[in-house]
């Protein structure tokens, strides 16, 4: 996994994207060695790019169903990035 190293036997997951502050955003129960969660600023971005991908080539129904629900009726999936 990329930028992530061993220390001490324990995965050093610092540069971890739910970590703000030294606190874990994504997890009550933090336990940064095992947690299943763990990806970079990098992969997180490039993981979430896929999944407005995927939305974006759904029907409009689908769409619009998927922005009522959990965006708030925003289609952020067919904003242009730069």
């Amino acid at each position: 996994m990329a930028g992530v190293s061993l220390f001490g036997g324990f995965m050093d997951r610092s540069n971890c994207f739910a970590r703000v502050g030294g606190m874990c955003v994504a997890l009550f129960d933090v336990k940064c060695g095992k947690c299943t969660f763990y990806k970079t600023q990098e992969e997180q971005q490039a993981g979430r790019a896929a999944a407005m991908a995927r939305i974006a080539q759904l029907p409009y129904a689908k769409q619009k169903t998927i922005a009522e629900k959990y965006y708030d009726d925003k289609w952020p999936w067919l904003e242009v990035s730069e």
